[in-house]
């Protein structure tokens, strides 16, 4: 095998297909079971033709075997069975094999749900957009929540679950496929990204199209993730800046974000190694730029603080010391407010001048006189 990921063919396989549903997998021949029946469901449907590609990494569990039989059966079209590199290059190889107009991705244990898929294939098929967005179902959680689209977040982190994703081949194959040789938890994320930036955002379909236990690499590498979407932040900043000054809401929710992310940064250093200097300091200018136009006073205090004392630490090389770590988790915590907390309202003022602050005058009522 070589060392390099697997490539995406420029020119795929001639159309056969509206929809491709790409599978990947690796020994859970038990999960595949319940995966294969539902693309069976919606084959039943008949309105629109489907294509069902299994690309297993080469599992000894059997399901080599059972995937033979499924393909005698004409219960799945194309399979493969060989060692591969990870989750991004299984569904590179998807890609190769797909025959459809559109691609989806519906992994080992993920189901579709009863709703009919063709509303979210037909405009991409009749070239009215390049993807579809829609919702999914978390089965492991509280009463089946579901989770939507949320193009709000746009280059700051997963859009939409890849289940629920729905993109022309042309697209995946004309941006080079998944990136799994920069991302090991969010090829995902950037693909949506890289789709969103050529072609706009996606049809959004207001509908549950499938199921999905949140058990997976998720949530099983969160402190990946949370590296990973540095990366993408930095990927798009040219795009997030763009949108930072026209949206209001949108700034408010960077500056929340870039404070939340800026503490780990010291983590991302050391996987970084002597990259990361330069960029940080372009992240401690664009931190002064933003504390003189931020839409709270904690986004504020928070952006200067990190610009004047706890970037330069990292931009030197020094270990960060535990108090200037522990201050700048304080900013995080106290920029990005959960909803839960009662004084989120508070946090959130626009900025003033300091001695009409609610939380100043809440605390400290002899400051207003």
């Amino acid at each position: 095998m070589t060392d390099s990921y697997t490539r995406v063919n420029l020119q795929g396989p001639a159309p056969e297909y509206q929809l491709t549903v790409i599978t990947v997998c690796r020994n859970a021949l038990a999960d595949l079971k319940p995966t294969v029946e539902s693309v069976l469901r919606q084959k039943a449907k008949g309105t629109i033709s489907i294509e069902h590609a299994v690309v297993d990494g080469a599992s000894t569990d059997g399901t080599p075997e059972w995937l033979a039989e499924q393909l005698a059966a004409g219960n799945i079209e194309r399979y493969v069975s060989e060692p591969d590199r990870g989750i991004y290059d299984a569904m590179n190889k998807g890609i190769n094999l797909a025959r459809g107009q559109v691609l989806a991705f519906l992994n080992a244990g993920d189901t579709y749900t009863d709703e009919d898929l063709a509303p979210c294939v037909l405009p991409i098929c009749r070239g009215e957009t390049q993807s579809v967005a829609a919702s999914v179902y978390k089965t492991n959680s509280p009463c089946g929540l579901g989770r939507k689209p949320n193009y709000e977040k746009i280059f700051l982190g997963t859009t939409c679950c890849h289940q629920a994703y729905f993109a022309s081949a042309s697209a995946y194959r004309e941006l080079g496929g998944y990136d799994a040789n920069g991302y090991r938890c969010c090829a995902d994320a950037d693909v949506m990204c890289r789709i969103y930036r050529k072609w706009g955002a996606p049809v959004i379909h207001d509908c549950f199209v499938a199921n999905f236990e949140d058990n997976g690499l998720s949530a099983n590498c969160a402190e990946d993730f949370r590296n990973e979407y540095l990366e993408l932040l930095w990927r798009n900043w040219d795009a997030v800046e763009q949108r930072y000054s026209k949206d209001g809401d949108f700034k408010v929710l960077i500056e929340a974000i870039l404070v939340n992310y800026c503490f780990q940064f010291r983590n991302w250093q050391s996987q970084h190694g002597k990259r990361i200097p330069d960029e940080l300091r372009e992240l401690q200018t664009m931190c002064r730029g933003l504390a003189r136009q931020a839409h709270s006073l904690y986004a504020k205090c928070a952006l200067r603080w990190l610009a004047r004392y706890y970037l330069p630490v990292l931009i030197d090389g020094r270990e960060c010391p535990p108090l200037l770590f522990r201050l700048a988790r304080f900013w995080a915590h106290a920029c990005y407010v959960p909803d839960t907390n009662k004084y989120k309202k508070l946090f959130w003022v626009p900025i003033r001048p300091l001695s009409s602050h609610p939380l100043l005058r809440k605390f400290f009522p002899s400051a207003n006189k």
